[in-house]
């Protein structure tokens, strides 16, 4: 809010409403079934408050953003709930301790919460697969297991070099889409886009607990409609090495954060409720589902909380070691990255105007503009 004021804001909830038209438009356009395809179901997102402060904060939002943004509003649905109304929905156990509110032993006590009915649950996997098909149909080549290290410059052509040995030359333009590794190819980028490592894992198909997805500050669950599965994700904090913050290693599970994902699941449960359902399964009350997957993923978290979407200027180039590289002749180059764990509700409206930017139907847009973090760049190099 500091950064970018009620419209800034404001320009973000547009963006998702957006994505979500587009993502709908994808559908029906190619014809595709998005419950059979990819698991696309509309169930609607909770995002609860565990403090009275934090519902305050939710009811001055919207409010602020009504009265700031009312065009927006109006096509952006969203309910205040109360405590009761949130409880009955989550079917809540009433025991719970909170693990994951703070550190303390203190009852799981949601006050309130925003309901968006305008949220899905989607297999991101199945969803990229048919995005992918589609743009091979229409002539994109797509590279797998290809990694590119470098981008250079060569008696004025622009060039990719990969881990492979092949070098690609760029006609028209770069976008760099690499999420947290985009400092990697853009030195200037790495105390704006920082790597953050977000855990997971899946249960065994399970009796259906609560309709929709539910946020709690950081952490977040869904229950699968396709198969019962709860996705848990979150608990970065319980993490010994500072939240994970600044981790590229996807390859290591964080006990800390299994812990805490695990003992968070087992007090969230209605645990009488699910027992009752699945005796014939024999599964004990003390931990009545069990982990099939657990994995982690590297999320692109950038410095203010909104993503970097737009072309970028010659000057954060300066300092890659390759002056040069801020010359870079008829090929532009441009950025999709920084959003900061909410990719799936950004990406087909970053889409489309990463592809109105290179064929210039629209200049840089903010807030998203990376020309935003010029100034800091350009202080680096004084």
């Amino acid at each position: 809010m500091k950064e970018h004021g009620w419209q800034g804001l404001g320009r973000g909830y547009e963006f998702e409403s957006e994505n979500w038209r587009l993502i709908h438009e994808f559908f029906e356009e190619h014809s595709i079934d998005p419950e059979f395809s990819c698991e696309f179901y509309k169930t609607g997102g909770l995002n609860v408050a565990l403090t009275e402060s934090e519902v305050k904060l939710f009811q001055e939002t919207t409010s602020s953003l009504k009265k700031e943004c009312p065009d927006l509003i109006k096509g952006l649905p969203f309910q205040l709930w109360d405590e009761h109304t949130c409880s009955k929905a989550l079917n809540l156990n009433q025991k719970t301790t909170s693990s994951f509110n703070s550190d303390s032993d203190s009852s799981l006590s949601i006050k309130g919460g925003i309901f968006m009915p305008n949220i899905a649950q989607v297999n991101p996997a199945k969803l990229t697969e048919i995005i992918a098909s589609k743009a091979c149909e229409l002539g994109l080549k797509i590279f797998t297991n290809t990694t590119a290290n470098q981008v250079s410059l060569r008696d004025g052509r622009t060039f990719v070099h990969t881990t492979e040995d092949h070098v690609i030359e760029v006609k028209k333009a770069v976008i760099y889409a690499n999420g947290a590794w985009a400092p990697q190819l853009v030195n200037s980028l790495k105390d704006i886009i920082i790597p953050v490592r977000g855990q997971v894992f899946a249960t065994n198909p399970l009796p259906p607990l609560f309709p929709f997805g539910v946020g709690f500050n950081d952490d977040y669950v869904i229950q699968r409609k396709s198969d019962g599965r709860i996705i848990l994700g979150g608990m970065r904090r319980k993490s010994v090495s500072g939240g994970e913050i600044g981790v590229l290693d996807d390859s290591q599970i964080c006990t800390q954060v299994s812990t805490a994902l695990h003992d968070f699941l087992l007090q969230f449960f209605n645990v009488d409720k699910l027992q009752n359902e699945t005796d014939s399964c024999s599964i004990k009350a003390s931990a009545p589902f069990q982990i099939e997957n657990h994995w982690t993923g590297i999320m692109d978290f950038s410095l203010d909380g909104l993503p970097l979407i737009g072309e970028l200027s010659p000057f954060m180039f300066l300092n890659d070691g390759q002056r040069d590289n801020c010359q870079i002749g008829s090929v532009k180059r441009f950025i999709s990255a920084g959003y900061t764990g909410h990719g799936m509700s950004r990406i087909f409206g970053a889409g489309k105007l990463i592809a109105q930017l290179v064929h210039e139907e629209v200049s840089n847009i903010l807030p998203f503009s990376p020309s935003r973090f010029q100034s800091r760049v350009c202080s680096t190099l004084l």
